[in-house]
């Protein structure tokens, strides 16, 4: 998504992560990510109130 980072520096100023998948992938991966730990958060926190 951004070609001016460098997630490795100071060690390599690569950036071999860049493209590697496109930006419609990455906006799903994260809502999707999202999703799964507010359903997970949510879990846990009725088994707690159960207790």
């Amino acid at each position: 998504m951004h070609a001016d980072i460098q997630p490795a520096y100071p060690f390599s100023l690569l950036n071999g992560l860049y493209q590697y998948i496109s930006v419609e992938a990455l906006h799903r991966l994260c809502i999707y990510s999202g999703l799964i730990g507010a359903a997970i958060y949510y879990l846990i926190s009725m088994k707690e109130e159960d207790n």
